[in-house]
């Protein structure tokens, strides 16, 4: 026991000199992760006090590992707060908290206020969400009049000119932009910082999209793993009836039974014939659980194996991740954001911890 409580404080420590030099990573943590204790300790767990000791120093081992991860929360969070008090003063002039405070009319009124200011940024003049409603069923030439009439223009032209060009051939259209300053108006929208803006917001959106497509892949692959570990888990766990069949736990049972009430009637059971049954018994049960937790722990062993391939695109996930969090605005929240390794060390701590317990057999 000595021996386990010096190993549990080394081991204690050697975590907190890593958290106060920084080097505390995913890599790190899978790397101190105790071996999986054998299956002879496994299955003598409940009757042999130095395997009991054994397991509890391992779940310990655990525990402190998973600790380790949680340092960088409270960071990320307050520059989550800080993004987001930032982009709702940007978007909307308020504060998050003004928002939250707001009654639902006021939420509904100020909503329309909101997309009615960006419908006239996108360049629909004075066109309210309701107006543009109400235009719905009529005839093209009558939306453009509408619109044209409320100042909108798309590109520098205004509908009822884009209507006006909907027949022309290339040679009338070109013509037609030569006149009344048509092309002029057209370049002057091309350059304006509107336009310049929506060239940005649209590069950005481009970006996002391939970043979440790619993020997506890493993602599938790891799926996949997770896909395996279970189904392989699920197979494990459907052969231990067989076993219980073959090392005849039942009839052992019922040898047994006579004796474990206390009422033992010596003429019939002798204490000499109950000891042997209690005795069969036992090593039955050792050898059934012994059997059972050696396929269980092979299976864990290859559920860390694959869990660690996931480490190979750690870098790249954040990356990605951290490119799309500043495309969105988050650039606190980016620096702050714990690395995703950190959720595959704790798959990883997972996997080991549950190799104690034998998974339950599907009915």
């Amino acid at each position: 026991m000595k021996i386990i409580k010096l190993i549990s404080v080394m081991f204690a420590l050697t975590l907190v000199c890593n958290r106060v030099q920084g080097q505390v990573t995913p890599e790190a943590i899978i790397g101190q992760c105790p071996d999986l204790p054998s299956a002879a300790y496994l299955a003598a767990d409940s009757d042999n006090q130095a395997a009991s000791a054994a397991i509890e120093a391992f779940h310990e081992k655990i525990q402190k590992l998973r600790e380790t991860s949680k340092s960088t929360d409270n960071a990320m969070w307050e520059a989550a707060k800080q993004d987001a008090e930032r982009i709702a003063q940007q978007m909307t002039g308020k504060s998050v908290t003004q928002l939250q405070n707001m009654s639902e009319a006021d939420q509904k009124a100020f909503a329309q206020q909101m997309v009615n200011q960006k419908l006239s940024a996108s360049g629909l003049g004075n066109l309210s969400l309701a107006q543009l409603q109400a235009l719905e069923g009529k005839s093209n030439d009558e939306i453009a009049a509408a619109m044209t009439a409320s100042g909108a223009t798309f590109g520098g032209l205004t509908p009822s000119e884009i209507n006006a060009m909907e027949n022309m051939t290339e040679e009338q259209a070109a013509v037609y932009l030569q006149e009344g300053n048509r092309m002029q108006r057209m370049q002057a929208a091309t350059n304006s910082p509107q336009v310049k803006k929506q060239q940005t917001q649209t590069k950005k959106i481009a970006s996002q999209v391939e970043i979440t497509n790619e993020m997506k892949k890493i993602t599938d692959r790891w799926q996949e793993i997770d896909r395996l570990n279970e189904r392989e888990t699920r197979e494990v766990a459907a052969q231990f009836p067989a076993l219980y069949q073959k090392h005849g736990i039942d009839a052992a049972f019922a040898a047994a039974s006579p004796c474990m009430d206390g009422k033992v009637d010596t003429k019939i059971y002798t204490k000499t014939y109950c000891d042997a049954a209690a005795k069969r018994l036992a090593a039955t049960w050792n050898a059934y659980y012994t059997e059972c937790y050696t396929l269980w722990r092979n299976q864990v062993s290859k559920m860390q194996g694959r869990i660690k391939t996931k480490m190979a695109d750690v870098a790249r996930y954040d990356e990605l991740l951290a490119q799309s969090m500043n495309i969105g605005g988050m650039t606190a929240t980016a620096k702050e954001m714990p690395s995703i390794g950190f959720s595959i060390a704790g798959q990883y701590l997972d996997a080991t911890s549950s190799v104690t317990t034998l998974p339950k057999t599907e009915n």
